[in-house]
């Protein structure tokens, strides 16, 4: 994986890391942002999974679609934001 990679070479860069899908267990890096959720180990896609915060659950089923709901993006953006401060 590139992360360490990445943080070496843009130290003077705050570099934040997110992760749709599992992310390494013996990932290096102090710019990680996770996601609370009871099955994944913090990668986005089991927290927008078990929150409940796709495009499917925001209209009932009406859409199936697994993509983020607005709801869901500004969970995210306020996660990011949080960890930039």
């Amino acid at each position: 994986m590139f992360v360490k990679l990445f943080d070496n070479l843009l130290k003077d860069k705050k570099v934040i890391w997110l992760f749709q899908d599992h992310i390494p267990e013996n990932l290096e890096t102090n710019n990680l942002v996770s996601f609370d959720s009871i099955e994944g180990n913090g990668n986005i896609a089991k927290y927008i999974e078990e929150n409940k915060l796709d495009l499917t659950s925001a209209t009932n089923g009406e859409f199936n679609d697994g993509h983020y709901s607005v709801e869901g993006h500004q969970k995210i953006a306020d996660k990011i934001i949080e960890r930039l401060k």
